[in-house]
């Protein structure tokens, strides 16, 4: 493990989509049941690699359509299902990603968008694929929920000051696009939230679309944006190089 005074960086990880595979089909399994949607077991794997939400996929499309609220209540009985959580898979690599760069800098748990009622299942998922720290959860309601806990979690006081020895604070998740957002909403609310982001590094996962961002600093906000293509241990090794080179970052002792 670091030693804190060497190291003081803080590593957050998202879970859905980020460290668990099978979130689409989880979720399609359960309405192909409820509706009758008549998707073999082939057609929802091939829908889980294509599609990164289940709102996008054209059946579960075609049910909203017809019956917007029906959708809705078996969405809520999925969401707040342990059962499902627990059956999803880590996606390729994730646990021994999670554990290399957990043993580099400060390991500040899991944030993660989910229901209260699944908050067990989380920590119980996370324990039994030997995922670090499993009981370092915290349930968000929303990806701006997410960034304002993280930002008053570990990087800002009560009176919107740098909390002391502040390096940076690293979130790998699969949702850059909808934290950029976010970011820019909580900047509009209060300018004071500018000095906490300029210490949050966002390292987006696996979505290739979000390429152009690397490396850069997002306009107004003063987010730094990273990539996580997968957890190849190549590229495991190349973010944390790269992060612990990144401003704000505090070095080992040589």
């Amino acid at each position: 493990m670091p030693n804190p005074a060497e190291i003081n960086s803080r590593i957050i990880f998202d879970i859905d989509q980020t460290i668990a595979a099978g979130v689409v089909a989880a979720h399609l399994t359960q309405y192909n049941s409820a509706f009758r949607l008549g998707m073999s077991p082939t057609e929802i794997l091939e829908a889980d690699s294509k599609y990164a939400l289940t709102f996008d996929v054209p059946q579960i499309q075609n049910v909203r359509q017809i019956n917007e609220e029906g959708f809705q209540r078996i969405r809520a009985q999925i969401r707040t299902s342990p059962e499902v959580h627990l059956n999803l898979t880590p996606i390729a690599g994730s646990q021994a990603g999670v554990e290399t760069i957990s043993n580099s800098f400060i390991h500040a748990g899991y944030y993660t968008v989910r229901p209260a009622e699944v908050e067990q299942a989380s920590h119980q998922w996370l324990r039994t694929n030997n995922f670090p720290e499993p009981d370092k959860v915290v349930i968000c309601e929303t990806p701006l929920d997410k960034l304002r806990k993280i930002l008053h979690d570990h990087i800002l006081t009560d009176d919107f000051q740098l909390k002391n020895d502040m390096t940076n604070v690293i979130l790998i998740d699969d949702g850059l696009p909808k934290l950029i957002e976010a970011a820019k909403i909580l900047t509009k609310e209060d300018e004071r939230y500018k000095l906490g982001l300029q210490r949050l590094i966002i390292v987006g996962f696996g979505n290739q679309k979000e390429k152009a961002l690397e490396g850069t600093i997002i306009p107004d906000i003063n987010l730094r944006a990273l990539r996580l293509s997968s957890w190849d241990t190549n590229e495991v090794s190349g973010l944390i190089a790269r992060l612990k080179t990144e401003p704000g970052a505090v070095q080992p002792n040589s």
